[in-house]
């Protein structure tokens, strides 16, 4: 499984590279002044990660961001903190950090014009690893690495369809942390049963609205819905199998020229009781702060 989603990781890049190349890119010299900067912060009723809900008994979390647009070339550099509300949850305080690339392919104008990103992420859980009353631990860290694409001018209607290719690769090899120990948790990684691709289906739809200040007269309610398939990514015991559909709602707020509010909910309908035993909703609020 590791070597497949190295061997599609690379095909991924190059296929990228050779896109890239294709389209005639060219990097923008490097200057402070075209670095964008986005700092921020999302506060979120609960924290669901493809469908699996990490935090148990629907504890929320906070997430401040800083997101890094490189001089406008395409690639991107992101660091996100997940903390939860809540006690017992300590090992599950993560900092994730994201490279990515994007562009897109053909004339803004026509019909199959396709954005597209591709990039890593890793999971970093700096109070790990778990530890267990019977004195076993196991590392939480994991990375991924994921592709995502859209379709803007597909339907006339505005829809907009997309399609996200992910693969989850755990960060230890699987060994046990202590020789003495002899307890149930095999394994030196939480997810070494857990690595696998998630494929996710989307479709959203932008509603004009009333808007809400003068800043913003014209606003717009972004509805969505993404239709997930979970090949076995989470645990040896997840089905290869459909695990849940997410519909969502969400609108951004303009507090300033540089300030956004971004309220939401999402609704996630479970189908693969494997990956979550009961249907789940949650609401996020996320202020955005553009810093040049």
């Amino acid at each position: 499984m590791v070597r497949k989603g190295v061997l599609l990781t690379v095909a991924v890049l190059l296929s990228v590279a050779g896109i890239a190349q294709a389209g005639g890119w060219q990097p923008l010299t490097p200057t402070r002044d075209n670095i964008g900067i986005q700092v921020g912060a999302t506060y979120l009723t609960r924290y669901i990660w493809y469908g699996i809900d990490l935090y148990g008994d629907n504890h929320s979390a906070i997430q401040p961001f800083v997101n890094l647009d490189l001089w406008g070339t395409g690639w991107t550099l992101a660091t996100r903190w997940t903390r939860p509300n809540g006690a017992n949850y300590e090992n599950w305080e993560q900092l994730d950090y994201t490279l990515a690339y994007g562009g897109a392919c053909g004339d803004p104008e026509s019909t199959w014009y396709k954005p597209w990103q591709v990039g890593w992420r890793y999971y970093n859980h700096p109070d790990g690893p778990m530890r267990y009353s019977d004195g076993c631990t196991q590392d939480l860290d994991r990375q991924e690495f994921f592709g995502t694409f859209s379709w803007p001018n597909l339907c006339s209607a505005g829809f907009v369809p997309s399609y996200t290719l992910i693969y989850v690769k755990p960060e230890e090899s699987g060994r046990k942390s202590n020789p003495c120990c002899t307890c149930s948790h095999q394994g030196n990684s939480y997810w070494r049963q857990g690595g696998g691709f998630v494929h996710v289906f989307g479709i959203t739809k932008d509603v004009p609205i009333m808007g809400f200040s003068s800043i913003s007269p014209e606003q717009v309610l972004t509805l969505g819905a993404q239709a997930i398939y979970n090949d076995s990514m989470g645990g040896r015991n997840v089905d290869h199998d459909w695990s849940h559909i997410n519909w969502s709602a969400q609108t951004d707020v303009k507090v300033n020229e540089n300030t956004t509010l971004t309220p939401g909910i999402v609704y996630q309908t479970t189908m693969d009781k494997s990956v979550n035993s009961s249907d789940e909703w949650w609401a996020f609020l996320t202020l955005t702060i553009l810093c040049n």
